[in-house]
């Protein structure tokens, strides 16, 4: 069962959570993955024993889907020119 925290999660990552999708709005596969925190990240495969620890190469926390995007210095430029070329 998801508990409150997950959901506040998925709604920072997600906002729109009314269900409705188009082809045009489909998100890709990685994408999903990697929003949900199913995907490559230590935090994931330490869960599952596949990595020894969770912790980001950073040295600043735990590499989660949260962490990767909004705080890991090691993505910093990358998240700053995304913002940038969004906003």
């Amino acid at each position: 069962m998801a508990n409150n925290k997950e959901g506040e999660y998925n709604k920072r990552i997600l906002p729109d959570s009314s269900g409705e999708t188009t082809n045009k709005n489909k998100l890709h596969k990685k994408l999903t993955k990697i929003v949900t925190g199913h995907g490559n990240i230590k935090s994931y495969l330490h869960r599952f024993r596949i990595s020894e620890a969770p912790a980001c190469p950073c040295g600043n926390g735990n590499q989660t889907v949260e962490h990767i995007l909004f705080e890991c210095g090691i993505l910093q430029d990358e998240r700053e020119r995304l913002i940038a070329a969004v906003a």
